[in-house]
């Protein structure tokens, strides 16, 4: 009987655990489909290694251990992610893995011995080609070494990338002035425990995450699903081997650039309730205890214009200026500090002269009234208007404009004055509650002020037109209530969900092992306060009595499992190499 060497025992083992691997798979899915590519290249690879067994066993050569071991280095690989394959093809949920953990095993073991192997393998080579005099190659040894060398540091590349450490680009100016656009930082991936990806192996995590580390992760909002999984892999795989050029995941499926994976800093920690009032942060560690204002540097960049000339001159986008900040405090001290019962009185008596005008237009002047709002508007009819979608008149911002036109156009229809009118004097419930609360419920109220004194100032001012006795002053009041209308629809639209945040969670506190994180650069970073779409929202709670507008809000936290890794160094470009 003829006995093996010890390449070819090792070799046989190896076959063996492939064997193993596919008998396993075969258990949990019959190899129908697109599964059958996983049995194809694994009886691919096993016939392989069956001529490489009586190869090595019969004539083994120098010049054939160095085609094996780089046969074992890419055989090892491309075994992995068929594996991969078949496990994406048989896990329903990217969330829980399937596979049977003897699989898994195995699997480990395989590759842990094939390492193992190459390993023992490349020393012997070395060794080998000290001991031989020098000899002139040949063009085919020449390609074969280069191919070899080029191989062995894509591996080497790869592995120190999904274990060790990792280079990004920056996509974006949500980290500015810390990251700017095309920046490369360096990730650390071992000291957050990296996985072995469609395995349940991680290394445990030697480092914990403290509120103020920025770090890389998955963007969660993007829906996981087994093929999304597989399509992350191989394209990790190609951005980590060309150095971040190549991303093949970098479209979502309706063509949108996807903002994943994302750099951020960590906020919010487990056991944290966290709010945001007018660019301030809050926590307190109870839904029943009383918030407490975040005091620790955690670099909340909200006033760019104030940068260096040098930073601005990288600034993409200036978010905001001095005259936009200067009109943002002068809101928010406003807002803050306003009578609640005055305004509201003022809306009462606004609702009062605007019944005695409308009687003055019904009686004398309605034609004339609507013949001039037709001749200076065409948009009688727009469909943007807030009753199409069942709220009342004035109700939804964006809508503004086009619900002054139809409201005054339309003021024969009592039901529509008296919706209109009804929404503007109603206060909302949510004003006697938490801080956040409290200003939200202001905020309408001044909005429904502001309302109140556009309606009655366009209608004074068009009955003493239509008079000939319109005065400077009835014009001056117009275009200050213009000018409030058109700061606030700014205040509301463009930076309220970038500078507020209520509650969250809602009723309890940020679940263990998850995280809540921001970028720094507030007003310009899609974070884990936004979703992916805008929807409408009642600006204090649900409280159907208050304005709506387009929110992006949508906050979420990220699992401690899903946080890849601590960004420690900033490696380009060279004028700006360091620690961020």
């Amino acid at each position: 009987m003829q006995k093996f060497n010890k390449y070819s025992k090792l070799l046989i083992i190896t076959t063996i655990l492939y064997f193993l691997v596919q008998i396993l798979y075969s258990w949990k899915m019959e190899p129908t489909g697109r599964a059958q590519i996983f049995a194809l290249i694994s009886s691919v690879i096993m016939a392989g290694n069956i001529f490489f067994i009586l190869q090595l066993n019969n004539k083994k050569t120098d010049q054939l251990l160095k085609v094996y071991n780089s046969y074992l280095l890419i055989s090892t690989f491309i075994f992995y992610l068929a594996y991969c394959l078949k496990a994406s093809l048989i896990t329903t949920s990217a969330e829980n893995i399937e596979t049977p953990i003897l699989l898994e095993v195995i699997l480990l073991i395989t590759l842990v011995f094939n390492g193992y192997q190459i390993f023992i393998y490349s020393r012997e080579i070395k060794a080998i080609e000290k001991k031989k005099t020098k000899k002139k190659k040949t063009f085919l040894n020449e390609v074969f070494s280069w191919a070899d060398a080029l191989l062995s540091a894509v591996i080497f590349v790869l592995l120190i990338n999904m274990f060790l450490i990792q280079i990004y680009s920056i996509p974006s100016e949500s980290m500015f002035p810390v990251f700017f656009i095309k920046d490369r930082p360096v990730v650390d991936k071992i000291t957050r425990g990296p996985q072995l990806p469609f395995t349940r192996f991680r290394i445990p995590p030697l480092q914990k995450i403290k509120r103020g580390d920025i770090v890389t992760f998955r963007n969660p909002k993007y829906e996981k699903t087994v093929n999304s999984e597989f399509k992350h892999l191989l394209s990790q795989f190609l951005y980590m081997i060309t150095f971040t050029t190549v991303n093949i995941d970098r479209f979502d499926s309706e063509g949108n650039e996807k903002a994943d994976p994302l750099v951020k800093r960590v906020v919010g920690l487990p056991g944290e309730q966290i709010q945001i009032i007018n660019d301030k942060i809050y926590y307190r560690n109870s839904p029943d205890a009383e918030f407490k204002k975040l005091e620790e540097n955690i670099h909340s960049e909200t006033d760019m214009y104030k940068l260096p000339q040098t930073s601005l001159d990288k600034l993409r986008y200036l978010p905001i200026d001095e005259k936009t900040r200067s009109m943002l405090t002068e809101w928010d001290e406003a807002i803050e500090n306003l009578n609640r019962d005055s305004l509201s009185e003022q809306i009462r008596s606004n609702r009062q002269k605007a019944e005695g005008l409308r009687d003055f237009f019904l009686m004398f002047q309605l034609q004339p009234l609507q013949d001039g709002l037709k001749n200076n508007y065409d948009r009688i009819d727009s469909k943007d208007l807030s009753i199409n979608s069942s709220y009342a008149p004035y109700q939804k911002i964006e809508n503004l404009r086009d619900d002054n036109v139809h409201f005054l156009y339309n003021i024969q229809d009592s039901d529509l004055w008296n919706k209109g009118w009804s929404f503007l004097t109603s206060a909302s419930t949510a004003g006697n509650e938490e801080a956040f609360f409290r200003i939200a419920s202001n905020t309408d109220l001044r909005y429904k002020l502001i309302i109140s004194n556009w309606i009655v100032d366009n209608l004074s001012f068009m009955a003493k037109l239509f008079s000939r006795e319109a005065t400077e002053a009835q014009e001056s009041n117009l275009a200050d209530d213009e000018r409030l209308l058109g700061e606030l629809r700014n205040y509301i639209i463009r930076y309220y969900d970038f500078r507020n945040l209520p509650p969250f969670p809602s009723e309890s506190v940020i679940e263990k092992d998850n995280y809540f994180v921001m970028g720094d650069n507030r007003y310009n970073s899609l974070d884990l306060r936004h979703g992916l779409h805008s929807q409408d929202r009642f600006f204090v709670k649900d409280d159907r009595n208050t304005f709506v507008h387009k929110s992006y809000l949508n906050p979420m936290t990220i699992e401690e499992t899903g946080i890849e890794g601590f960004v420690v160094f900033r490696l380009f470009p060279l004028g700006r190499i360091g620690i961020p």
